[in-house]
């Protein structure tokens, strides 16, 4: 989770051109394909009453 560690140790092992990954995005993006598929899949009216 920390890029810059990250990329030290690519380059380290030999990697040159190593495109850097925003962990949190991906985090984000996978939360909201759950809220997605919960909102979809789920009747949230039932469940709140």
């Amino acid at each position: 989770e920390q890029p810059e560690a990250c990329q030290a140790l690519l380059q380290w092992a030999g990697l040159t051109a190593a495109e850097p990954i925003n962990y949190l995005a991906l985090r984000e993006a996978g939360i909201e394909r759950i809220a997605d598929s919960v909102e979809a899949h789920i009747d949230l009216e039932s469940l709140m009453e």
